[in-house]
């Protein structure tokens, strides 16, 4: 009864506030940390669009991303990691938003210019590839930056008109739209993989937990989204009958 009483606020998103220790239901965390870095944000976007996107905003997402690299040798612990009494992952979303607005704008004016669109998408398949090559064997400091750099880049490209997504057939565009839409229910799966990684598959290399664990949180937010939407026609059907 405690832990229930102690938690309450976190059935507001108010955990990564540091009123409580923990939350009814763990994933929240990021839903708490981006709210919290977008009542920051909102207000300095809307008070000066031109000036937020392009000098403030990739000012926040490189000096804090910094910072955390700098202080944590990483991007932070989720659960007791802070710098001057607040969360490192409150941190890490007001770098990640102040750099995704960076890259919309970014790459809304890039689609002003003409560009090489096969460089760009070679650029983009070379990004993705060293991510996975970077994220399956080297987990030191400096790759952590390096990561966020290569993901802001592909991200960019993808977002202006010569991304990849822009020139695949209807079919493979289904297909991504699709595991788009997974994205929930693999929110809400990942966890209990993550949990029971070390006592299932912790004698295996990294490498190869990296690739099972992705496949069984794909396959289980697969059957999880079969049989939500499965329930809700049933009760829409049920509905209409009567």
């Amino acid at each position: 009864m405690d832990w229930v009483i102690i938690n309450f606020p976190s059935l507001f998103f108010l955990q990564r506030t540091g009123l409580c220790p923990n939350s009814y239901v763990y994933e929240s965390w990021y839903i708490s940390s981006m709210l919290i870095a977008l009542a920051v944000i909102y207000p300095l976007c809307r008070k000066n669009y031109k000036l937020f996107t392009s000098v403030t905003a990739p000012l926040i997402g490189l000096m804090v991303y910094g910072m955390l690299i700098s202080h944590f040798g990483g991007l932070g612990s989720l659960k007791t990691k802070t710098i001057f009494y607040i969360y490192a992952s409150n941190f890490r979303a007001l770098a990640g938003i102040s750099l995704g607005a960076f890259c919309f704008e970014l790459g809304r004016r890039f689609k002003e210019k003409n560009w090489n669109k096969y460089i760009l998408q070679f650029i983009e398949i070379m990004c993705f590839i060293l991510i996975t090559l970077l994220v399956l064997e080297y987990n030191g400091r400096n790759a952590c930056g390096l990561l966020v750099l290569l993901i802001f880049i592909m991200i960019f490209i993808e977002y202006s008109q010569y991304g990849l997504s822009g020139y695949v057939s209807s079919k493979v565009g289904k297909t991504f739209a699709y595991l788009g839409k997974l994205s929930l229910p693999m929110y809400f799966v990942q966890s209990i993989f993550r949990k029971i990684r070390p006592q299932i598959f912790g004698g295996l290399r990294d490498r190869y937990q990296f690739v099972i664990i992705y496949i069984c949180i794909i396959i289980s937010a697969i059957i999880l989204d079969f049989t939500v939407n499965g329930l809700i026609d049933k009760y829409h059907k049920k509905a209409k009958a009567e």
